[in-house]
């Protein structure tokens, strides 16, 4: 038990140091970095003293996980809201179940949903971030209590295997003595002893399946566990969410998860067609799954102690892309084993692309500003759609590339954007070119004819892509409002040749110069992240569970392209 407590113990501190970097990081050397990590600090603290008094394992497990539980809390407090630090609970509370005993988990969890409950009443942004949704506090708190609710059932159906466990274990140990003190009956003893070990075996495999069922209640609600066994999961589900061809599993996700309880280390992925299914390595634990054709095959996950489990993929043709609406967009923190891309954080040249389709242009409510957001940065290099500057017809919108607040770059196309049409564009930033040459807007391919141009192009340059990039929204709000099928990013300028060669075409290959390559089709149905295909495979992540889908003609006529 001692060992357990250690190893949760590492575990906490692993965190506290995690999210201390990430507070240095984000805010440098401030007092209000400093008060966020001294508060962490502290819970850790609480935390070690706890885990070496002398009291019994009970008080010793509430010690040990109810301060850093606090401690997230006030952490985010501190910042006026983070999304981040109330996952930890679930790794928290997951923790927790690794002892089974049922009690632990009540005499954390209930305590907790009150402080919780609490929290979402007078300061919801502490929960689900400074742009909280309050449907979307709730959400967090009501998964909190049912993966409580199911934790508990769970760990106590593991410890009445683990029960079982030891008196078969006192069983062997009974034999085992009864084989060194009876000689004439050796055979017999062994045998009997034998028969006792494959009990214990299957108990243990038993113990296993229990643990494994815990694992994937945490995995599906705790997104910021980072175990290997979470990684192989993420790396599994990467599989179905953002191709063209989506590929899912016949036999589920569990088995992965018994694979790598069992697993050493040195973790491989082949495909036996690697026709309909090619397969990209990330890192030592995480694989990206690419289908490349409709079709049936197996894929074999290996461990390098040459334990293998195979699984029977399906790659099937997506139908829809992603819906939206009015209230969901997508985050790109643009990183890479958890650190922001440098490679990204200066550029002065850019492409990007994207295929949208607008339900409904916003109006000038709730400072929308009648804007409908594609994707970038505000402030510093975004494309959307607009009204042309000084415009009094709402109904008139235009493709636009805005630079700053005031309008001091501003470029704007020529081609009515209308709703409920498909629409394939992109902007050009040409480092190479001067003055207004420097900037191209397309529409389904076309180059289009600038109606405005403002300011000095010439400053467009060292655009910081790890900073606050956004598909769907600009602003906190100017929301897309609509559904949209790709977008891609480039560090280079593409010609008008390849902007038109392209358009309106999935691209399923890695490219010179590409760094993103999102395809929101529903592959995996009801999702939250998207990888890209591209590059690094940065992540770009839903607010909202994307469960809404819009049929695009794109996935009925054009096949990927290499």
């Amino acid at each position: 038990m001692e060992k357990l407590h250690k190893r949760n113990l590492i575990i906490v501190w692993c965190s506290v140091v995690a999210l201390s970097l990430v507070s240095l990081m984000g805010y440098g050397f401030t007092v209000l970095a400093i008060r966020g990590i001294a508060i962490l600090v502290v819970a850790g603290i609480i935390s070690t003293i706890g885990c070496y008094l002398s009291i019994d394992d009970a008080k010793k497990v509430l010690i040990l996980v109810f301060p850093p539980a606090i401690g997230t809390l006030l952490y985010s407090w501190v910042y006026g809201g983070n999304s981040i630090p109330y996952l930890a609970n679930f790794v928290l509370l997951a923790m927790t179940t690794s002892y089974f005993m049922e009690s632990v988990i009540i005499y954390f969890a209930v305590p907790f949903t009150v402080i919780s409950v609490v929290f979402m009443i007078f300061s919801p942004e502490t929960i689900a971030g400074s742009e909280y949704s309050m449907a979307g506090v709730v959400t967090r708190v009501f998964l909190f209590i049912v993966t409580a609710i199911l934790l508990y059932f769970a760990t106590k159906r593991g410890a009445g295997v683990v029960k079982k466990t030891e008196e078969t274990l006192s069983i062997v140990q009974n034999n085992a003595k009864v084989a060194n003190t009876i000689s004439t009956n050796l055979n017999t003893t062994i045998h009997k002893s034998m028969s006792s070990v494959h009990a214990l075996a299957d108990g243990s495999s038993s113990v296993k399946s229990a643990a494994s069922q815990m694992g994937q209640v945490v995995e599906d609600t705790a997104n910021a566990t980072v175990s290997v066994m979470d990684k192989i999961n993420a790396a599994t589900t990467e599989i179905n969410r953002n191709h063209e061809l989506a590929v899912s599993l016949d036999q589920g996700f569990q088995k992965v998860q018994s694979a790598v309880e069992k697993g050493n280390g040195g973790y491989s992925l082949t495909a036996e067609n690697e026709e309909i299914v090619a397969i990209q390595q990330v890192d030592d634990t995480r694989f990206n799954l690419i289908g490349k054709k409709a079709g049936i095959t197996t894929v074999f996950v290996r461990d390098e102690a040459e334990q293998e489990l195979s699984l029977t993929v399906t790659v099937v043709q997506a139908d829809k892309v992603a819906n939206l609406g009015s209230g969901n967009y997508f985050k790109v923190p643009f990183e890479y084993n958890g650190t922001a891309d440098e490679s990204l954080k200066n550029l002065s040249t850019l492409t990007f692309e994207a295929r949208f389709n607008i339900e409904s242009l916003n109006g000038n409510d709730n400072g929308n500003a009648r804007i409908n957001t594609v994707m970038g940065i505000e402030k510093k290099f975004l494309l959307r759609v607009d009204v042309h500057k000084g415009g009094s017809n709402d109904e008139e919108r235009f493709l636009q590339l805005a630079a700053d607040d005031k309008g001091s770059i501003r470029y704007e196309g020529s081609t009515k954007i209308e709703t409920n049409k498909w629409y394939d564009v992109a902007v050009v930033l040409d480092n190479s070119k001067s003055g207004s040459e420097r900037i191209a807007l397309y529409v389904n391919g076309v180059r289009e004819t600038l109606q405005l141009s403002n300011g000095t192009p010439d400053d467009l340059k060292e655009i910081n892509l790890t900073s606050d990039f956004y598909i769907g929204q600009s602003d906190g709000k100017r929301r897309l409002n609509g559904a949209i099928s790709y977008a891609r990013i480039w560090t280079k300028a593409l010609s008008d040749q390849q902007i038109s060669e392209q358009s309106g075409k999935l691209l399923s290959e890695d490219k010179d110069g590409m760094v993103a390559n999102w395809l929101f089709n529903n592959g995996n149905g009801n999702t939250k992240t998207f990888v890209s295909l591209a590059g690094k495979s940065f992540e770009a992540e839903a607010a909202n569970i994307v469960s809404s889908w819009k049929t695009d003609p794109i996935l009925e006529t054009s096949a990927p392209t290499e």
